[in-house]
């Protein structure tokens, strides 16, 4: 871990990330040089600090960690709605893509907080983005066994990938060629 430290990279395998009272668990890995206080402070929910960083410098709100996860994504990741909502406020962007193209609307799907879903939907998030998978929101939260938040998303009108309803097991496979015949 020591030598993981010295190399400019924080990880935190099987240590545990606690977001206050929210109950997330985070096992993740942080290049130190890319993610700033800002960043600490919106996936903690420290509004003050944000609003004060936002204050001096409007530009930080499209900021970005090495990963591509703007603040919103900090935000929801870590189920902090007060700080979602004072960011989509000061002009984040909801339908923001990190490199795996998640949008926010999909991590909250994920997390099954139904409250950050409506948030999001509200100011305009695509119910039906799709990420790198080719998973939408709601593919997400069946995934995730988030009955309640599945169901928010159908009643604001969110389509799955798979007809039927069940969740994706994988990312959807390409399209088989058909066998070549011989003439």
């Amino acid at each position: 871990m020591t030598h993981a430290i010295r190399a400019g990279w924080i990880v935190l395998g099987a240590a545990i990330f606690a977001c206050g009272a929210c109950g997330t668990v985070v096992n993740s890995q942080h290049n130190t040089a890319e993610y700033t206080p800002l960043d600490a402070a919106a996936t903690s929910g420290d509004v003050a600090t944000v609003g004060s960083a936002l204050d001096r410098n409007p530009s930080l709100i499209r900021s970005t960690e090495w990963n591509g996860e703007s603040l919103l994504h900090d935000a929801v990741a870590n189920n902090q709605e007060a700080m979602a909502r004072f960011l989509l406020v000061r002009g984040a962007d909801v339908n923001a893509l990190d490199k795996s193209r998640l949008a926010p609307l999909h991590i909250a799907a994920q997390n099954g907080n139904v409250p950050i879903i409506r948030l999001l939907v509200a100011h305009g998030a695509h119910l039906n983005a799709r990420d790198a998978r080719g998973w939408t929101p709601l593919d997400r939260a069946m995934k995730w066994h988030h009955a309640e938040a599945a169901e928010a998303l159908r009643s604001l009108g969110a389509r799955a990938t798979v007809p039927d309803g069940s969740a994706p097991a994988a990312a959807p496979a390409p399209p088989a060629k058909a066998p070549a015949t011989a003439h």
